[in-house]
């Protein structure tokens, strides 16, 4: 059984990783090829643009081009192109350019005529070249053209494709940091998770071998200063030392039961047919001896509805029992609180239950659906572990279900419904 829970619980894992790694691909491919096609229909624009201002930048050049028409041409037009611009001679050597990044529009030094040139190269492997003939006709031919004059032009793309070019790359990193920081930080809060448990268990451990380790040593205590006294115990003596020991055998008993508890943590414990009531009632008694301010404190009672028997395990039924009776007590009044517990059989006789009442403050609103959670409680000092272990005990051990029926200042009710055994069960 726990192994299978192991295997479930690691291809849960694995499925939820793979899930993780499908969405953070599927996501990357649709934001890469999303950019690439802005991208493409940027380029397309931009090549359109480049054929108008090439025209435009013929006839600003040409002689018979009116000056105020060829000052407009450059002032409103070629001097506001958004994009590198490089205009060279027949020969390919650089004369004119604008937008290039790192170098002024009238630097002549050799090192930015370098830098042109690079990266003139690279603009003609990206978008080619452009021939730039000035003052050619219709009529004209190659020889005549190469006499009014040739150039050739070169683009680059704007600053805004430049950017959109490594945008998906931005966005992959982006998802990957966000997907590697959720799993970081899944794993620390499980992990955080994990030591609260495992502290709050060891809390419970100390909590439930406290009472009767406390009360063993109580007795021995007694024991060892009759012995001391040197003494021949009279008959009242002896009554004590029977009464000793009968108590000092009930602890030890209890020890053993809390060792069982915790030894059926985490495997399926064996259920079988046991007395409801008779459960319920010797943990009622067990906490009735171990009341605050005893007869004169917090009131604790028992109505048996005479459920014989349900299909329980008597070591973990009544840890639930004690939890519950325990987070009542926290919320009374340790002295006009008062505790009520009462069994009965469902109306179609398959389901034992069991009310736990008590006349406390009251669980808030707000947090009664947080009330099973690992870790959460509602006190100062408190671990969060009992209501999660009753649940688990009863919903996962028992097949039955742990219910907060309802809750408000002055009344609380818990209700337990576990199979009787006397046909099949639906939780109602």
């Amino acid at each position: 059984m726990e192994d299978s829970r192991v295997k479930i619980h690691i291809a849960g894992s694995t499925v939820f990783k793979l899930f993780l790694l499908t969405a953070v691909v599927v996501v990357s491919f649709v934001f890469t090829w999303y950019t690439y096609d802005v991208i493409n229909q940027l380029q397309k624009e931009a090549q359109e643009k480049v054929t108008s201002y090439v025209r435009l930048w013929v006839k600003a050049v040409d002689p018979s081009t009116p000056s105020a028409e060829r000052q407009l041409i450059f002032d409103e037009i070629i001097s506001r192109a958004n994009f590198p611009i490089i205009v060279a001679s027949a020969e390919r050597t650089p004369n004119f350019w604008r937008n290039i990044p790192g170098v002024a529009d009238t630097d002549r030094s050799a090192e930015a005529l370098g830098k042109i040139s690079k990266l003139m190269e690279e603009m003609k492997r990206e978008h080619g070249e452009t021939e730039i003939v000035f003052g050619a006709t219709s009529d004209s031919s190659s020889s005549v053209a190469a006499e009014l004059g040739v150039n050739f032009f070169y683009y680059g793309d704007s600053r805004l494709v430049e950017n959109l070019k490594i945008a998906p790359y931005l966005q992959i990193a982006m998802v990957i940091s966000v997907l590697f920081i959720g799993i970081v930080g899944f794993t620390n809060i499980k992990k955080s998770d994990e030591r609260h448990i495992w502290v709050g268990m060891a809390k419970e451990t100390a909590h439930q071998l406290g009472t009767p380790i406390s009360a063993l040593m109580g007795w021995l205590e007694l024991l060892k200063s009759q012995s001391t006294a040197g003494v021949q115990p009279e008959k009242d003596d002896a009554v004590t030392l029977a009464t000793a020991l009968e108590s000092m055998s009930a602890d030890v008993e209890r020890l053993k039961k809390v060792a069982n508890r915790f030894g059926k943590i985490g495997s399926a414990p064996e259920l079988a047919s046991h007395d409801f009531d008779k459960s319920v009632r010797e943990t009622v008694e067990y906490f009735q001896q171990r009341l605050p301010f005893g007869k004169e404190g917090a009131k604790l009672s028992f109505e048996s509805g005479g459920v014989e028997t349900a299909v329980i395990n008597p070591e973990l039924f009544g840890w639930t029992i004690e939890n519950l009776i325990r987070n009542a007590l926290d919320a009374v009044d340790s002295r006009s609180g008062e505790i009520a517990l009462r069994s009965y059989l469902s109306d179609d006789g398959r389901w034992a239950r069991l009310e736990v009442t008590d006349n406390g403050r009251g669980i808030p609103i707000g947090v009664q659906r947080r009330i099973f959670r690992p870790g959460f409680s509602t006190k100062k000092r408190g671990w969060g572990l009992g209501l999660t272990l009753a649940k688990r005990i009863i919903d996962e051990y028992h097949g039955g279900k742990l219910i907060l029926v309802h809750s408000s200042p002055g009344e609380t009710m818990f209700q337990i419904s576990i199979p009787s055994g006397n046909g099949k069960e639906t939780v109602a």
